[in-house]
């Protein structure tokens, strides 16, 4: 399973699961997100935040999230950034 939380119009959770399903829920808050997206437990968080929003520069900032032995999650080394289509 394969979890990524995106700010799009509002904080969408998308669950890609092992048979290619997508599931998505849209939540108020990074916060919300994050929590609903951890309790999934997945190995992999994928966030993404919009920088330079309503800028022609905007595009989304993205970092991954790992789980740790012992639940919790942490960032990883892995970040990258993305034009955004919204």
């Amino acid at each position: 399973m394969f979890v990524r939380v995106v700010h799009r119009h509002g904080w969408q959770v998308e669950t890609v699961r092992d048979a290619g399903v997508v599931e998505s829920v849209m939540l108020a808050s990074r916060e919300e997100a994050i929590e609903y997206a951890e309790s999934l437990a997945p190995e992999w968080i994928e966030v993404g935040d919009i920088t330079g929003l309503e800028t022609p520069a905007q595009q989304h900032a993205w970092t991954t999230l790992r789980r740790r032995a012992d639940g919790s999650y942490a960032t990883s080394a892995l970040k990258w950034q993305a034009r955004s289509g919204s």
